[in-house]
């Protein structure tokens, strides 16, 4: 540990697809450091105002995720759940991770709603809502 957090959150949109924050991630993710990313998304879920939206978090620059970073993460997308959020596309470096989090998405059915690419282009669709 020991590399700050630090973070963009911007709002996308592709194609004829939905608006997506892009919440970039660069550093370790601790609770602490996660509050601030918190609070900016919830500002811009405000503004959306309820328009249905993706979501896509960047993690490709994360060097290290506690437990508790990781169930900051869950909370904004539960946070944003009733808001209108409709899909959540998590972007990693490692090929494994995809096959892993592809596995117990599908297990669990939530496949048309979470997704996880080592692509951003394929990441960016799906936070678009433009995956199939």
């Amino acid at each position: 540990m020991g590399q700050p957090l630090k973070h963009t959150v911007k709002l996308e949109q592709q194609d004829s697809g939905l608006a997506f924050l892009n919440i970039r991630l660069e550093g370790d993710l601790t609770d602490a450091q996660a509050k601030t990313v918190t609070a900016e998304v919830d500002q811009q879920v405000q503004r959306l105002a309820g328009r249905p939206f993706g979501m896509l978090f960047d993690l490709r620059d994360v060097t290290s995720c506690d437990d508790s970073g990781a169930g900051a993460m869950q909370r904004i997308e539960m946070g944003a759940a009733d808001k209108g959020l409709e899909v959540v596309a998590h972007l990693v470096k490692q090929k494994e991770l995809v096959t892993q989090a592809r596995a117990a998405t599908k297990e669990v059915g939530a496949e048309k709603l979470y997704g996880t690419f080592d692509d951003e282009t394929a990441a960016r669709r799906f936070a678009s809502g433009l995956a199939s």
